[in-house]
């Protein structure tokens, strides 16, 4: 199965935005792109993240993704991500971000970031607060999106970090809702590294502009 994953922003290098099975965008390849979207009516005056997510979206056409995870860039409802048809939507959490665009209030920000939710499609979500949470069960129920929340395991001695516990949570729940819509996703990768002192994957640094050849 090949995958991709579009993400932001970048740590070191453009590249890390687009992925397919792991691999960075080809540089030469995002330059004759971006030259094609330039050249195009509809590419003049778009935002730097417009053109990024049609890099991405094009990179994942032309090398043949079968399933790839595409992470927002800012809210949800009018994010230039959300012209996707996904098997599986995913809000992780709701804060007082980019209050000036997205509102003043986490209901309102929760409105928007829910802006992802489609027809039958099921949502992931790890909000808890009362508040946001309403809210987004509120338009997965006008959308019939069936509504999986997700909360923190309790601490175990030697886990990990609380934060990884409920990122861990979340992914699991996300693997199972798509091996459910038909991804082919084994049962040990929904089961695998559950356990309470399971130690969390240790961190991959991208290496600096320059020497990323391989990627």
């Amino acid at each position: 199965m090949r995958t991709g994953l579009f993400t932001s922003p970048h740590l070191v290098d453009f590249r890390e935005r687009i992925r397919v099975s792991g691999r960075w965008a080809d540089q030469d390849w995002l330059e004759r792109a971006l030259d094609r979207i330039e050249r195009l009516p509809e590419g003049r005056d778009r935002t730097f993240f417009e053109v990024s997510t049609a890099l991405g979206f094009l990179d994942f056409a032309e090398r043949g993704v079968e399933w790839a995870v595409v992470e927002v860039g800012l809210g949800g409802r009018l994010d230039s991500t959300n012209v996707l048809s996904p098997e599986v939507t995913v809000i992780t959490s709701i804060g007082l971000d980019h209050t000036e665009i997205l509102g003043t209030t986490l209901e309102a920000i929760a409105a928007e970031k829910a802006g992802i939710v489609k027809l039958d499609v099921p949502l992931v979500s790890a909000v808890t607060e009362p508040g946001p949470r309403a809210v987004i069960e509120r338009i997965a129920a006008e959308h019939g999106a069936p509504l999986v929340t997700v909360t923190e395991p309790p601490p175990s001695a030697g886990g990990p970090a609380p934060f990884l516990r409920l990122n861990r949570t979340l992914a699991l729940a996300v693997l199972r809702e798509a091996g459910r819509r038909g991804a082919p996703v084994s049962p040990e990768a929904t089961c695998g590294g559950t356990g309470p002192t399971t130690p969390a994957a240790p961190p991959h640094w991208p290496r600096p502009a320059g020497t990323a050849s391989g990627y």
